[in-house]
């Protein structure tokens, strides 16, 4: 599913779009304010997906949850950094995962925190040592949760390359060759072939890349 986001002129969108594999349908009904940037991943524990945060000229704090029929909101406090964060499960917390994004409009650098939800709260969690702090990296989970790949973003240094992945704790991948460093880059598992796929994103100039990479076996 894929919700919101921004149009060419720069209006923020508030519609809800269904994929069935082959095309894609308007889901009817009303739902959150519209929005960009916020963070959604599928709850495989509670079967639904989840919904937080994003920007609408100011910096958005709320969760919604999509049942496959239509959008509810759910009040949490607190919660994590609103944008920016990587969002996906993991099967050793029995919880969604975020890790990073920021709290302050236009700030160049991001947070180190981890959250998790678990279905009605949110609350922070540890795995131990962690990732440096950074915003917008692309962060996914393999179907059943076991592995989480973390990748990429931006701290106050700069754009970040590094691999990173989560089970019951983080750790470093070192594997080579690996993507440049880049930001806002979508990674997803692909379950016929046990690998993450990662496109595109952004360079340290703002150009767009249209390159598509592989991690596995998962």
């Amino acid at each position: 599913m894929l919700y919101g986001g921004m149009n060419p002129k720069g209006d923020f969108l508030e519609d809800t779009w269904l994929w069935n594999g082959r095309t894609w349908t308007a889901a009817s009904g009303t739902g959150p304010r519209a929005r960009s940037r916020a963070s959604m991943a599928f709850d495989p524990a509670r079967g639904n997906v989840v919904m937080f945060g994003g920007f609408n000229g100011g910096l958005l704090d709320d969760t919604w949850i999509w049942d496959g029929k239509s959008w509810r909101v759910l009040s949490s406090s607190p919660s994590p950094p609103p944008v920016g964060a990587g969002f996906a499960y993991s099967a050793a917390a029995g919880k969604l995962i975020t890790f990073g994004g920021t709290r302050f409009q236009g700030a160049m650098g991001g947070s180190q925190e981890t959250w998790g939800w678990d279905g009605s709260n949110w609350s922070d969690v540890s795995f131990g040592s962690s990732p440096p702090a950074r915003k917008n990296a692309a962060m996914a989970a393999d179907p059943e949760g076991r592995l989480i790949l973390f990748f990429g973003g931006l701290n106050d240094r700069g754009l970040l390359g590094d691999t990173w992945r989560l089970t019951s704790a983080w750790s470093q991948d070192t594997q080579t060759p690996a993507p440049s460093p880049r930001i806002d880059t979508s990674l997803v598992p692909e379950p016929s072939s046990n690998s993450f796929l990662l496109f595109g994103g952004a360079d340290d100039r703002g150009k767009l890349m249209g390159d598509i990479w592989a991690w596995g076996p998962f």
